[in-house]
């Protein structure tokens, strides 16, 4: 695994060259800030906007399509294995993450348009004491989630595991039960804890594909993987994470947590969330360093000349290709305008 440095301190932890990954990561004037880049990602048009101190980004073995992920100062994002953003529809999956915490598990199908933000845009106030209502508040979404397209999930909202959001629907402080329908604006529960569905598209299935999936065997794999249950002895309650990643202090230690606690984790039921709060407390975890798992090939960007070097030439030859295309449209603009003078004096 390599850890690329780079100025004030930032740290992209990944297994592939990023000339191969080309990721699209700017992290601003943003410092100590960590990304973790698993070895099978696909960032395919996905940016990410960093623009606050201690952020920490963990990205596992899913495919991006078109997310553009941006995450302000002492804010936490987790999205998990084998997640599929739809690169094929219209818009973008917008993703705003402010002094708050997103976790996404595996599994999950997630469509475009999408608006997911952890914060309003603007501050709301009571005015007669002129305290602050509508604070920050961080966003669960299970494994094995469907999220339809045109859909808006706000601050606070929970998808317990196997859950589906309809198209369309707004989500607000909202939360769904594992293997559960919410729908609409705002979301509301349309059945509970009595669905599953399968990620298997229908667009190209046949008339007897049809027919077999009209009825399937519980003994079906695929079936036991989309069904869960509560089981207090597997399930990671939500307050708790929230609570020990606000807790750890640097950007360093979150990805550790993260890896150990979410990446690492085979339990099934671990997000099947129940609606009511319970009294936090902080998880105990192995604070594992990355370095102990993986041998550390280390890059020090703000050491590393030829890295530099590389990197004033490529901003060279840009300018060097904006001023060419500039010049030729001007040329081009000068000839039409004396073709047109020169037909008005014939």
């Amino acid at each position: 695994m390599y850890k690329t440095i780079l100025p004030n301190n930032n740290v992209i932890y990944h297994f592939k060259s990023l000339d191969i990954l080309q990721p699209r990561i700017n992290f601003n004037d943003a410092k100590n800030c960590s990304v973790f880049l698993a070895p099978d990602i696909n960032l395919m048009l996905s940016t990410i906007d960093v623009r606050g101190d201690n952020a920490a980004i963990f990205l596992g073995n899913s495919e991006f399509g078109r997310v553009s992920l941006f995450v302000c100062r002492d804010s936490c994002v987790y999205i998990g294995n084998n997640n599929y953003f739809n690169p094929y529809g219209e818009g973008r999956q917008h993703i705003r993450v402010v002094s708050a915490n997103l976790i996404i598990g595996n599994d999950c199908l997630i469509s475009t348009p999408l608006e997911l933000s952890t914060t309003d845009a603007h501050l709301i106030y009571n005015k007669e004491n002129n305290t602050r209502l509508n604070k920050e508040k961080s966003i669960f979404i299970g494994d094995h989630v469907w999220i339809g397209r045109d859909v808006k999930i706000f601050k606070g909202s929970s998808l317990s595991s196997g859950s589906i959001c309809g198209a369309g629907s707004l989500l607000s402080s909202s939360f769904c039960p594992h293997n559960s329908i919410i729908a609409g604006i705002p979301g509301k529960i349309a059945r509970a804890n009595n669905v599953f569905y399968l990620s298997s598209t229908t667009y190209h299935f046949t008339e007897e594909q049809m027919i077999k999936y009209d009825k399937v065997s519980s003994d079906d794999s695929d079936v036991q993987m989309a069904c869960f249950k509560i089981d207090k002895y597997d399930e990671l309650p939500r307050n708790n994470l929230d609570l020990t990643l606000r807790s750890l202090k640097s950007s360093g230690e979150r990805i550790s947590f993260m890896y150990d606690k979410l990446y690492l984790s085979q339990t099934k039921n671990r997000f099947t969330w129940q609606e009511e709060a319970i009294v936090p407390c902080i998880i105990q975890y192995k604070s594992t360093s990355l370095k102990e798992v993986y041998p550390l090939v280390i890059n020090n960007f703000r050491s590393n000349a030829s890295l530099r070097i590389k990197l004033l030439l490529y901003q060279i030859l840009s300018l060097a290709f904006f001023l060419k295309k500039r010049t030729k449209i001007r040329l081009r603009y000068k000839k039409n305008f004396i073709r047109k003078i020169l037909k008005t004096q014939e």
